[in-house]
């Protein structure tokens, strides 16, 4: 009887990555723990799929291992328990398991004969890939135990995996760290010089198409506020054709379904900052700052609001307050260079 390694039907040549160890089974030509998660969660793209499940069709050993996959990951959803908890259980009830397998394995090998020179035979032993026989149920139950220890790490990648929002916001982190493409500060995202009077130079639209994949589902209206808003951060945080406007909307509608945050309110004022309504995001600014007085973003945006509106006086007082809240360096450097172009057209305030 052969093994799963020799059953296996993809070519050695195949370049799934390094090699696989689940269920007993090596083969160079099995695809990694890692493509075999993101086949269990729909992850892979269409043509990688559709070759994974060819592979799966002629190798046990890739499909015990998403077996287990599955399992693990169903136990854990169920029992809404630290990790830790589940590993005892689990690794007696998977050991016990793979011990049989391998037991009722053993049995058979040993009542087959190999064939050697003119009629001779010796009894057939089950051996590992690297030609070690294999006759202890010890050894195969430390081998078991192996196994699950290797897959408990795939459960917490599974539970720490940063959510669709997460995934955005680092993507968009990295799109704006070359320069924000408003005057604007959106709520969330860490200071990024201002880049528009720059014509929005070094825009990085390849990780903003990503960030926006990651939260495009939040278009349905079921999305919970916090993915709706992750989405408005996105097209506030790329600005441009109807981004503010579609932004605005939604976040005008997170507002009508009674989630006010500061942040939510600060955003608003951004998008109608961008759609050259000065006045009404003055408001908008105020509304938060009325619900978080330190919230640094809508202070700094207010006195951009009251600067674009020739509200000079207010401005200066509004980046006056942004500084006492002791902002970052870069943060204080833009604030205080607004403060001195403020002061220059208006000499009595000086």
């Amino acid at each position: 009887m052969k093994t799963n390694a020799e059953t296996c039907s993809i070519s050695q040549n195949d370049e799934w990555g390094p090699v696989t160890l689940m269920q007993g089974g090596f083969h160079p030509g099995c695809p990694n723990e890692a493509e075999l998660l993101a086949f269990c969660e729909h992850d892979l793209p269409g043509w990688k799929r559709s070759r994974l499940e060819k592979h799966l069709g002629d190798c046990e050993a890739c499909r015990e291992s998403i077996a287990m996959m599955v399992t693990l990951n169903r136990t854990h959803d169920q029992d809404s328990q630290e990790l830790g908890a589940v590993g005892e259980d689990l690794i007696r009830k998977q050991t016990a398991r793979i011990v049989a397998i391998a037991g009722n394995d053993e049995v058979r090998r040993t009542k087959t004969t190999e064939t050697r020179g003119a009629g001779s035979t010796v009894p057939g032993r089950a051996r590992t890939v690297f030609g070690i026989p294999i006759s202890s149920r010890l050894m195969l139950a430390t081998a078991a135990l192996v196994v699950v220890l290797l897959a408990v790490p795939v459960v917490f990648w599974t539970q720490f995996r940063p959510s669709p929002t997460q995934q955005a916001m680092q993507a968009l982190v990295m799109a704006t760290r070359p320069g924000r493409h408003s005057a604007m500060l959106v709520s969330g995202i860490p200071y990024a010089p201002d880049i528009t009077t720059r014509g929005g130079a070094n825009s990085d639209d390849l990780m903003f198409q990503k960030a926006e994949s990651k939260v495009k589902f939040a278009l349905d209206p079921s999305a919970s506020p916090e993915e709706r808003h992750t989405l408005a951060r996105v097209w506030l945080a790329r600005n441009e054709g109807n981004d503010a406007q579609n932004a605005l909307a939604l976040l005008n509608q997170i507002v009508s379904s009674g989630v006010a945050a500061p942040e939510t309110l600060n955003d608003i004022g951004v998008a109608q900052f961008d759609m050259g309504k000065y006045d009404e995001a003055i408001v908008s600014f105020n509304k938060a700052l009325k619900r978080s007085p330190g919230f640094r973003e809508a202070l700094f945006n207010r006195a951009g609001a009251e600067k674009a509106s020739a509200l000079f006086t207010e401005s200066i007082r509004s980046f006056e307050d942004f500084m006492h809240t002791n902002p970052d360096a870069d943060w204080g450097a833009e604030a205080d260079n607004n403060l001195r172009t403020l002061k220059s057209l208006s000499p009595s305030l000086r």
